[in-house]
């Protein structure tokens, strides 16, 4: 699997879909890599600063080595226009959730979810609520329950300050404002290479769009359905970026260590939030793959 594509490289239209796809009132575009000998789907999740094309090329070497990819644009996310209220990380599991149903009854086959930044703990949600899905690999797996998690994920430290967070929920229903993600999230750590950190602050469909405040609300908000002590839908891969200045190792680990199912943790030599370092993409590809192919059904 080649490094998250700071390129934009557009695979060829025969190899890449896109499409609407549904969730009740709630619109997604869904950028589909087919495979019909696939013996799982995988769908990649991304996070508060990219969306479906920074996975393209991903997307792509995962087709070729054998498996059909799904990576939506989540709400607020892609080309798309969404409303405020559609913005809300519940809405985002809603949606996820349905698409993995939909996609296991019109295939027949199991789910793995690939969840970049936010979108781990966003894959370990909806792993919780849907029975089809096999397999969990994420990036980062933060619980934001935790005070520590917050505090890395705001860009400034009074953001996490336990008055704001318990504050908030009221404040996004009275004051329907939305923000730039870079004054939210701590986007100037996105990655550890200043040209594609700028690029990915600047994407207007990515980095550079603007959040209503409820989506830090419903964030922060949200619990995991499933006490980490007590997750036993499925295997669970981590492969988190060994010098990610922004979330680091240690806040995976506060979850990670206590899922009692079969797991790994992977760190990825020389890489940022954003992996793109040749040394740990390479560490990266093979542990994806290595897990891919322990899954398949037997």
């Amino acid at each position: 699997m080649d490094a998250i594509a700071p390129s934009f490289q557009q695979p060829n239209r025969h190899e890449r879909q896109r499409s609407l796809f549904c969730a009740g009132r709630v619109r997604m575009m869904l950028d589909r890599y087919p495979e019909p000998t696939s013996p799982l789907t995988v769908i990649i999740l991304h996070g508060a600063g990219a969306h479906s094309l920074w996975f393209a090329n991903d997307a792509l070497a995962l087709q070729q080595a054998g498996y059909e990819v799904l990576v939506p644009n989540l709400p607020g996310y892609g080309p798309l226009k969404a409303k405020a209220h559609e913005v809300d990380h519940a809405h985002w599991e809603h949606c996820v959730a349905a698409l993995v149903a939909q996609e296991a009854e019109r295939s027949g086959r199991p789910c793995v979810l690939i969840g970049c930044s936010l979108g781990g703990f966003l894959a370990y949600q909806v792993a919780c609520r849907c029975d089809q899905v096999v397999g969990l690999v994420a990036t980062l797996l933060g619980n934001p329950q935790l005070a520590e998690v917050r505090r890395a994920y705001g860009r400034f430290p009074w953001l996490s300050h336990p008055l704001v967070t318990a504050c908030l929920p009221f404040f996004s229903r009275v004051l329907p404002v939305s923000l730039p993600v870079r004054w939210l999230a701590n986007m100037p750590k996105i990655s550890n290479d200043p040209a594609l950190t700028r690029r990915l602050i600047a994407d207007p469909l990515g980095g550079g769009r603007w959040l209503p405040l409820r989506f830090i609300a419903s964030l922060l908000d949200a619990r995991p359905r499933i006490a980490p002590a007590q997750f036993d839908r499925c295997p669970v891969l981590v492969v988190h970026p060994e010098q990610d200045r922004w979330t680091v190792p240690a806040l995976s680990h506060l979850m990670f260590d206590l899922l009692p199912v079969r797991k790994a943790f992977v760190l990825l030599p020389d890489c940022g939030h954003f992996p793109v370092e040749p040394s740990g993409v390479a560490v990266m590809q093979a542990a994806i793959l290595a897990f891919l192919v322990d899954l398949q059904p037997k």
